[in-house]
């Protein structure tokens, strides 16, 4: 008797193993536990969960610098996926915000608007469970080229969803009306040759849309990045920035020097008052080729007679996005003046030319955080 009860007991044990790993996307999410054991993510992270237009998102670290992210997407996937493996996808790792894009194949497989709203209330449900007040953002589902005949279902579920968003407390950022062009239709240069899937334009819109939730409850901060200065010593920011206080003057424009040189006249001032303050001149550049680089950085080493000066000068050729977003500029034509830390959070800031009134407020920050001696 004992030997069948324990036979249709192990019978069972290995039908629901069986089951479990046919469950649609099960490889999938069994790799990415895999992946944890090896290789724990990042605490505090900011979660981006869906179907492959989250999987395809590879650049999450650099489009959001200095804010940890973890990327759990499975191509293929529907909202209703999203909610049946929440506890294992989402749930363990306690986010610090969760980014959700799912709905573009749920449409294609002609579930309807309501069907794929109560997938996502359901992952919502479950992941507040855990955690009651977490932030949730919905990517809206966007337009594109292979799916445009489902368009008219695709603007249902998004405007049903948007019609959710106050009720169920998640966030919603709408991605389908930038992605379509002038005439009304999906911008073809954000969708590769597929027509479904985004190109690096199509992710970069994403990023600016999606970045004001991502950093919602962040600091600014100088992103981490490589350079070197005039004087050609190689530097990583920003925890090669020697003092405990940092003074950046950020500039984007050749003639923004002028700002520039307002400021550090009065940089023996801003010494005075903190022993811990170092100050640099940060030029900013979009990304270029290495001639480019060589011939922009000779010519500025000629004009600078000052090894010291030199060496406190780091010209950045970078992409400027997600580097102002970090730190919270919006507006190139006049210089940003921040303090930072060693950690690159920004501590204080002003932008344009200095003033007194500008000058003040620095100085008395500079004494309020300076230990009195």
């Amino acid at each position: 008797m004992k030997k069948r009860i324990l036979g249709a007991l192990l019978v069972a044990i290995v039908a629901a193993a069986a089951r479990a790993a046919q469950q649609p996307f099960a490889a999938d999410i069994a790799a990415f536990e895999a992946g944890d054991r090896t290789n724990p993510p990042p605490k505090d992270a900011v979660l981006f969960v869906g179907s492959s237009s989250i999987r395809f998102w590879t650049t999450l670290a650099e489009d959001f610098p200095g804010v940890p992210t973890l990327n759990r997407g499975f191509g293929g996937s529907t909202a209703a996926d999203c909610a049946r493996y929440a506890p294992r996808i989402a749930v363990p790792y306690r986010p610090r915000r969760i980014v959700f894009y799912a709905g573009d194949n749920d449409v294609a497989a002609g579930r309807a608007p309501e069907q794929i709203l109560a997938d996502f209330e359901s992952f919502v449900a479950q992941v507040r469970a855990a955690q009651p007040d977490v932030p949730i953002l919905f990517i809206s589902i966007k337009p594109s080229l292979e799916r445009w005949k489902l368009v008219d279902a695709i603007r249902k579920t998004n405007a049903l969803i948007l019609s959710r968003a106050a009720a169920d407390k998640v966030d919603y950022v709408d991605v389908f009306t930038p992605m379509l062009g002038a005439d009304g239709k999906p911008r073809r240069e954000l969708f590769r040759a597929d027509g479904l899937h985004m190109t690096r334009l199509g992710y970069e819109l994403w990023a600016r849309l999606v970045d004001p939730f991502v950093r919602a409850d962040r600091p600014a901060v100088f992103p981490p990045l490589s350079a070197e200065t005039l004087e050609k010593r190689p530097v990583s920011l920003p925890g090669d920035f020697a003092g405990e206080r940092n003074l950046l003057f950020i500039a984007f424009l050749h003639k923004q020097q002028a700002m520039v040189d307002s400021w550090t006249a009065h940089a023996p001032e801003f010494a005075a008052r903190d022993a811990g303050l170092r100050t640099y001149e940060i030029p900013t550049i979009k990304k270029m080729n290495a001639m480019t680089r060589w011939f922009i950085t000779s010519g500025m080493r000629r004009g600078i007679p000052e090894a010291e000066t030199r060496e406190r000068t780091i010209t950045l050729f970078i992409d400027k996005a997600p580097f102002k977003r970090a730190l919270k500029i919006d507006d190139e034509s006049v210089i940003h003046v921040v303090v930072v830390d060693r950690a690159g959070e920004v501590l204080w800031r002003a932008s344009g030319a200095y003033d007194d009134a500008k000058g003040e407020s620095l100085k008395a920050f500079l004494s309020a955080a300076t230990p009195a001696r």
